[in-house]
């Protein structure tokens, strides 16, 4: 096993530099032996969006990876068509990548949607529908929305027996707060979770609106009419977006059965594959993978770091189809090479070689 590095911080720049010159086109063809018949699924969520203030991708970077992947001849697929690829096993498919993006904010309507036309680029969206449907929005943006809109510097709360009382004196020690509470909440039962927030919201002496601000508001049913002819289908996402794992039987079959209804009703632009909030190997197990072969799911995918490979297909022999791995589109254009080049695939190998 690789020992770990005691000052990361201190070795950053080191591994920059190796990354920069690892990743120089005069290498690609070398990492692309690597690479050959490797697929990729990458997952993104929210764009930047100087009109609201919502933070997120930025469309420049994400265009320049694009074009990186047309000039070279990747094989962009939708996801449907890339796990459908996979069950078939087909020959001299290389390079595959899929994008994907999670939750449905309004900003990837405005921001995302258009890059990914630009280069022609198909991408799907998972969306919560409870959340467009207006019956809620997501918990994580009303705890944010209380802590950006308080006149108070500090808060105290009891979450399932374990007392939190912090304060703060700068934007950055607030952000780190409303980190840590997010990580925290995430595993609260949802009835629980949503008490806990309009108190904490209480205890800041703000009050939550009814619907989300612009800043947090999630793209409508009228859009998916818009987008769709521009590349893009829909995916299921949950109603309210819980974490399964922490969900009763009953309430886990409804939010994955319900929130396929609701997608299938809404457009004919949908994909058949479903999309774990969380989505780590925590937030979901046989059960759900279960609900998923019950209801029709043709897979599902994750936030586990990782490539696909043809036993995650719809002709896979286990359940492994309803554990699709994705990476989190890189934030600079080396790591983005590093992952679709093969060059990640060969560190793995490495690693895996010496552990």
């Amino acid at each position: 096993m690789a020992k770990p590095d005691p000052d990361p911080e201190r070795s950053r720049p080191l591994k920059e530099t190796a990354r920069a010159v690892l990743t120089h086109a005069l290498l690609l063809p070398f990492w692309s032996l690597f690479g050959d018949g490797q697929a990729t699924v990458f997952m993104l969520h929210r764009f930047s969006d100087p009109e609201t203030g919502a933070a997120g991708h930025d469309p420049i970077q994400l265009a320049k990876q694009l074009a990186f992947l047309r000039r070279n001849r990747y094989h962009i697929l939708s996801l449907s068509d890339l796990v459908s690829d996979l069950g078939t096993g087909s020959p001299g498919r290389l390079r595959r990548v899929a994008f994907t993006v999670d939750d449905g904010y309004a900003d990837f309507a405005r921001i995302g949607a258009p890059v990914f036309a630009q280069y022609d680029c198909p991408v799907t969206l998972f969306v919560v529908t409870g959340v467009v449907d207006g019956l809620c929005w997501f918990w994580w943006d009303r705890l944010h929305y209380a802590f950006e809109h308080t006149a108070r510097r500090e808060v105290e709360i009891e979450i399932e027996g374990e007392r939190w009382s912090s304060s703060w004196s700068a934007l950055q020690e607030r952000r780190q707060l409303e980190a840590r509470l997010i990580e925290r909440l995430k595993w609260v039962d949802e009835s629980a979770k949503l008490s806990l927030i309009d108190r904490i919201a209480a205890d800041l002496a703000v009050e939550l609106p009814s619907h989300p601000p612009p800043k947090y508001a999630p793209i409508t049913w009228r859009d998916t009419k818009t987008l769709a002819p521009q590349g893009v289908d829909f995916g299921a996402h949950t109603v309210t977006h819980p974490v399964l794992s922490r969900t009763s039987d009953e309430q886990c079959r409804f939010e994955i059965a319900e929130s396929f209804r609701r997608v299938k009703q809404e457009t004919d632009a949908v994909t058949e594959i479903f999309c774990y909030p969380n989505g780590d190997s925590r937030s979901f197990g046989d059960r759900e993978c279960q609900v998923l072969a019950d209801v029709g799911a043709a897979g599902a995918v994750t936030a586990i770091e990782g490539f696909p490979t043809e036993q995650h297909g719809p002709r896979g022999v286990d359940a492994r189809r309803y554990r699709i791995p994705r990476y989190p589109l890189p934030g600079t254009h080396a790591e983005f090479v590093q992952v679709v080049s093969g060059l990640e695939a060969s560190l793995q190998a490495f690693r895996s070689h010496i552990a």
